[in-house]
């Protein structure tokens, strides 16, 4: 039997936020948020759970956007009332709704393919969209990440500048052809990413005393130290603004390419946001200083 591979599964990899309040679009501000889940659909709660009962946001305040009636909302509080969740009752692709709950001061928002309101779901990765470019507009920082129905729709997402796209459904065909290739291997991914489980996969920051060391070394410290599995190595690239490119004088034309990017108010960038990931390097891959490490562990390193 082949596990199933949802949305939430993936998220427990990225590890963020939320919790319960108000009926109405009318409460004042919110706290500031860490993270903002808008929309609701089956695998919400799910997400919720690997967050607080299985995830470090514990204490972290999460704050939930969605329609759901009275009495969906009155079923979720009693399962996590030990946590400091938020609910904002509202549609979260309108600029008051995101300011209510306060998403200049969040560090994540999550958009979910909503399900909540009678919204159609042809129309879930439209709004999706919409709620994106909603949430850039009024806070740019924020690490935005957008679940989809169809990855069709990924390129609108990429203009928005989504920080994390995910696709519904995107690697069951991997999956079913793993079990075929190498039976028992869907069990094995679906182990290590399912809520409970023992064995989780964390995103660290590397100590300063192993940059410029080889991985091999580290992956030593690791196994030593806290009984972890070092998977590999990610980087964030970071974009490459047009600004970035022009010299540091003051040249008639270079002031005169700097004046007309301000006119335009828009942001001009070679290369958006990404993350280069390398998965089981070499003994003697070279560790660099902005570079993270991917752990699997039973609990978080203590590094």
């Amino acid at each position: 039997m082949i596990p199933s591979w949802s949305f939430a599964h993936f998220l427990i990899l990225l590890g963020c936020i939320i919790e319960q309040s108000s009926h109405l679009c009318t409460c004042p501000v919110l706290p500031y948020p860490l993270l903002i889940i808008c929309g609701w659909n089956e695998h919400t709660d799910n997400v919720i759970l690997g967050l607080t009962t299985y995830g470090a946001m514990k204490e972290k305040v999460i704050v939930l956007i969605n329609e759901l009636t009275v009495d969906g909302i009155d079923t979720i509080r009693p399962k996590y009332s030990r946590y400091n969740l938020k609910f904002l009752r509202g549609d979260y692709v309108h600029e008051e709704v995101l300011l209510r709950a306060n998403v200049s001061q969040a560090k994540f928002v999550l958009i979910m393919a909503d399900q909540s309101g009678g919204h159609p779901r042809e129309r879930s990765d439209e709004r999706t969209d919409l709620a994106a470019l909603t949430v850039k507009s009024l806070a740019p920082q924020v690490k935005t990440i957008a679940e989809l129905l169809d990855g069709e729709s990924r390129p609108h997402l990429r203009r928005a500048n989504v920080d994390e796209i995910v696709v519904r459904g995107e690697h069951i065909g991997s999956l079913l052809a793993s079990a075929i290739n190498s039976p028992g291997l869907p069990r094995v991914i679906s182990s290590i990413v399912s809520l409970g489980d023992k064995n989780k996969l964390w995103r660290m920051s590397i100590p300063s005393m192993f940059v410029n060391r080889p991985f091999k070394e580290f992956s030593s410290y690791y196994r030593e130290k806290d009984h972890a599995i070092l998977i590999g190595i990610m980087k964030e690239k970071k974009a490459i603004k047009l600004a970035d490119i022009l010299s540091d004088n003051t040249s008639m034309i270079d002031t005169f390419i700097r004046e007309k990017i301000r006119e335009s108010k828009k942001d001009f960038s070679v290369e958006k946001d990404a993350v280069k990931i390398t998965i089981n390097p070499d003994d003697d891959y070279v560790i660099a200083a902005d570079e993270l490490a991917v752990v699997l562990s039973r609990s978080v390193p203590d590094l």
